[in-house]
């Protein structure tokens, strides 16, 4: 019976015969790896947080938010969006830098904070700073105009409430008045002012809550509550683990070469012996030689 287990001090022989093989291959792997980390840009990663502005004289039931956290994300992903924010920094839309901004963006959204974390890359800290604050100042653009019509509506409102609180407290003051001096329609001029009171309480009330949700405990802008963090190191590529990879990667391949080297050298026939090419490791026959008299080999 074949026994097929393959053991370490056969293995350990298997190297050490083709040992060249071994060492060739793993020091061509390490040579790429070590071109590749000296070649490549390094990366840097900036963290930024966003507050989404809110509106509060929205409807009851409806998101105060000037724009939802989906919608905010799905708007930012676009290529329209990330061009803008290029061509406001004057950054080339083919650029090498242009292809990392768009490919890295990456967004964890928190809405019970209201917060979108969103991190892009830059090949230089400078650049990574500038494109999350350029990203934060074009999402704010946009935020303000969408939330302009929004602050018209309700100034409008309130000055609206305003102007019929100034007439019902007019009216109220001719009613009593009238109440003063009337004799005969004394009861019907209480009933309107009882009517006017309550019709004053109601908009000074709708007044009172269009003001306290325009305060800024409830109304903002979108803005960032902490500035932007750059990392302090390159976070690709990642030295210790590409080199790791590639330290492993090259034993892998170099143990390979070196099995399928000794594969090799087993399959090839041995020459048969008293031939010409039996002590030549390269193998291969040749017609038999024998000395004749007379020659110089005879001799």
């Amino acid at each position: 019976m074949q026994n097929d287990e393959v053991y370490l001090i056969d293995m350990w022989r298997l190297l050490r015969r083709q040992r060249w093989w071994f060492i060739g291959v793993f020091t061509i792997v390490l040579a790429l790896v070590v071109g590749y980390l000296a070649t490549a840009k390094r990366q840097w990663e900036v963290d930024a947080w966003i507050q989404i502005g809110q509106v509060g004289s929205a409807p009851t039931g409806q998101d105060p938010k000037v724009e939802s956290l989906l919608r905010v994300m799905e708007r930012m992903k676009t290529d329209a969006f990330k061009d803008e924010v290029l061509t406001a920094i004057g950054l080339p839309l083919k650029g090498p830098e242009a292809r990392l901004y768009r490919s890295s963006m990456k967004f964890d959204p928190q809405p019970y904070a209201n917060l979108l974390h969103v991190t892009v890359r830059a090949y230089s800290p400078s650049d990574a700073r500038q494109l999350a604050l350029a990203t934060v100042t074009h999402l704010q653009a946009i935020h303000q105009a969408i939330g302009a019509a929004l602050f018209a509506g309700a100034h409008q409102r309130l000055a609206e409430i305003d102007g019929e609180l100034k007439a019902a407290l007019a009216d109220r003051e001719r009613l009593r008045t009238e109440l003063s001096g009337a004799h005969g329609e004394g009861a019907l001029a209480s009933f309107s002012l009882a009517g006017t009171d309550e019709g004053i309480r109601d908009l000074q009330q709708a007044r009172n809550e269009i003001s306290t949700r325009l305060a800024r405990n409830y109304t903002y802008e979108t803005s960032m509550p902490w500035p932007v963090h750059v990392s302090d190191f390159p976070v690709a590529p990642m030295i210790p683990l590409v080199g790791g990879l590639g330290v492993l990667g090259g034993l892998f391949l170099g143990v390979l070469a070196a099995i399928a080297a000794d594969a090799r050298r087993r399959s090839t026939p041995e020459p048969k012996v008293g031939t010409h090419w039996a002590g030549n490791r390269h193998g291969g026959e040749h017609d038999e030689y024998e000395a004749r008299p007379g020659n110089a080999d005879a001799a």
